[in-house]
């Protein structure tokens, strides 16, 4: 019976090649990596290239409108 060696990949935040595809942080080889990654995406340094689409603007809760500043007068 021949054996197939473990499938190595690369970790795309710290390139370390290592057989974590089954682990449950994979494609990263760590949890570091994993928040490493998350972290570059929540800040903006990763960025998928396009238009960007904006939602519909949302309409403001009874509490928002009550909060509002009035307009100012014109003198």
């Amino acid at each position: 019976m021949t054996l197939i060696p473990p499938r190595h990949t690369r970790c795309p935040q710290c390139q370390a090649i290592g057989p974590w595809r089954e682990q449950h942080t994979a494609p990263f080889c760590s949890e570091r990596c994993k928040w490493l990654d998350l972290e570059g995406w929540i800040s903006g340094r990763y960025t998928i290239p396009g238009e960007e689409i904006r939602g519909p603007e949302r309409e403001t809760t009874p509490d928002e409108e009550a909060n509002r500043e009035p307009p100012a007068k014109k003198a």
